[in-house]
């Protein structure tokens, strides 16, 4: 990407735009890579466009996307314009009200399948500079394969001090773990030591295992030179100031007019992606760790209440806590069953459309929601709320001004190690595939039942109730148990609609064969067409899916009302 600074401006609106879960946002590592294959591209199309009077420039000095030096302006310009047009874009479809209904295509599959691609597409694309080899930008589709396969090719050519420094990474992400968790352990045991009252009852977590490694890692490579001396690529020099506002339209003086629509044209498709892409990894971490959040926060009311109760009514207690065993409350935070932890799609678009038209015109590309920061906000600090965002603001800006030259010396082999550890749990999503398909494979035994209970009731009374059994397609969130009754008695003497009706459930449940198979599909599509493509035509395949799910369940009601 270029090297731009994406300040701390739309973190911040979008925490003043939201007032429950709040992921932790900035430069996602799928929407990077996305805006820079968009934004390159665009400048190669403006290199060819552009008449040799107006622009000259020597190929020789090419940055490390392939593009000539002396177009950097250009490039940055057309990145500003692409996150112009993507929040531009976010507005529309929140205005329009779109965004309930473009979240009402997006089920829990979908996201899981996205996520475990996005974590394989991260991967891939911290290999580069783990390993300390330079890999040539590949576009279109196949390029993650194409990457992939490069890497292998060039392991050879391994910087065998960069990788050094990753593995000193891994394993100082384990020990500076351990005895953070040793050190709070000992401080529980002394304070419990001390009084009569009881810490924590939550297990100790670690918070300081990733700043001590950098911090380290920095201290390493700046006392044996090895940037300059081995060439291990590093940060580099941070700017310790603010870029001046600009309106993200102003590449369009540096170019001739005739083709600033063109311009325009060619962004368009990428810049749709992006805000799909965007609204969708946002939306899904607000409502995977706004849930997570939720439990967290009963989990120690539970507790609490549970110590209060034991110390007065101990046999009370456990009564109170079989019945919650018994009849478990699936969302504690709502009474009406909705989890009030989460944003609506329309609060999550707009909060994201406000962030990204806010650094549009502060030299920041496209944010979006971090799984691994999420991640590391929800299960070791357990902060999720708006005002956590606004406090990592505070040290964002903090750094930038007075401790960026700490900085400067991380190796990005060391940040590698640290994304691909942190990508542990996401990669983890792979194993839902197993789960879909162990799922998929009990309903459509239930189905092939009860079609086999229709052909065995052929011409009887009871087969009007085969279709209408507790198999219920229309909710793929829960387990039903197909029940098909299989008796002899009451044998219709071959009316035409007893065959009739016999028909009609047959098909439905013909209908309901194909249906199970949604969730497999959804995740299996989206995930091979991430891998194979890129993440906005994975996203728009999953959903093309679920839609035409969403009118085969429709269909289906529509005859079951008719009988």
């Amino acid at each position: 990407m270029a090297t731009s600074v994406a300040v701390p401006s739309p973190p911040s609106l979008f925490s003043c735009s939201t007032v429950r879960a709040d992921p932790a946002k900035g430069p996602y590592a799928v929407i990077s890579v996305m805006v820079s294959q968009v934004s390159t591209a665009a400048t190669f199309w403006l290199m060819d466009e552009m008449p040799l009077g107006d622009f000259t420039y020597n190929a020789t000095t090419v940055l490390d996307n392939g593009i000539p030096a002396e177009l950097q302006p250009q490039y940055i310009g057309i990145v500003m314009l692409i996150t112009f047009s993507v929040s531009i874009i976010q507005l529309l479809v929140c205005v329009l009200g779109l965004s309930s209904k473009v979240a009402a295509f997006i089920p829990d599959s979908l996201i899981a399948g996205f996520m475990a691609s996005s974590g394989i597409s991260v991967l891939v694309s911290q290999l580069k500079p783990l390993f300390g080899i330079s890999v040539p930008q590949f576009d279109g589709p196949l390029s993650l394969i194409f990457t992939f396969v490069e890497v292998l090719k060039r392991l050879p050519s391994t910087n065998w001090y960069s990788f050094g420094l990753a593995i000193c990474t891994f394993v100082s992400l384990q020990v500076f773990e351990r005895l953070e968790i040793w050190a709070i352990l000992w401080w529980r045991r002394r304070q419990e030591a001390t009084s009569s009252a009881r810490e924590g009852t939550t297990p100790p977590t670690a918070v300081l295992d990733v700043i001590l490694t950098v911090l380290l890692a920095s201290f390493i490579t700046e006392q044996l030179d090895l940037a300059d001396s081995h060439n291990v690529k590093t940060i580099g020099v941070i700017p310790n100031e603010f870029p001046i506002p600009t309106a993200p339209w102003a590449v369009f003086t540096s170019i001739p007019d005739d083709v600033v629509l063109p311009l325009v044209a060619q962004i368009i498709p990428g810049s749709v992606s992006l805000a799909l892409v965007s609204f969708v990894t946002t939306y899904s971490i607000s409502k995977t760790f706004g849930l997570k959040t939720s439990q967290h926060e009963d989990e120690r009311a539970e507790i609490a209440a549970v110590e209060s109760s034991s110390a007065s009514n101990p046999q009370a207690a456990s009564t109170s806590q079989d019945v919650e065993a018994i009849v478990p409350n699936p969302h504690p935070n709502s009474a009406d069953g909705v989890d009030s932890a989460a944003d609506t799609p329309s609060e999550t678009l707009l909060a994201l459309s406000l962030s990204t038209l806010t650094g549009s015109f502060l030299s920041a590309y496209v944010p979006s929601g971090s799984i691994s920061r999420s991640a590391l906000l929800a299960t070791q600090t357990r902060a999720t709320s708006p005002i956590a965002s606004l406090v990592a603001v505070a040290i964002v800006v903090a750094v930038l001004l007075w401790f960026a030259a700490a900085f400067a010396n991380v190796p990005l082999a060391c940040l590698a190690a640290i994304v691909v550890v942190a990508l542990r749990g996401v990669l983890a999503r792979c194993y839902d595939a197993l789960a879909l398909l162990a799922d998929a494979r009990e309903k459509r035994h239930n189905v092939l039942r009860a079609i086999g209970v229709l052909v065995r009731t052929r011409g009887r009374a009871n087969t009007a109730n085969a279709a209408n059994s507790e198999f219920v397609i229309c909710d793929f969130e829960d387990s039903p148990v197909v029940e098909m009754p299989c008796n002899d008695e009451n044998p219709v003497n071959g009316s035409s609609s007893a065959e009739a009706q016999h028909d009609r459930d047959l098909y439905i449940l013909k209908l309901k064969y194909f249906a199970v198979h949604k969730e497999v599909l959804c995740w299996f599509l989206t995930f091979l067409c991430v891998i194979f493509f890129d993440a906005g035509t994975g996203i728009l395949v999953g959903m093309l899916v679920s839609a035409i799910f969403v009118v085969l369940s429709s269909c289906i009601q529509q005859i079951q009302k008719v009988d």
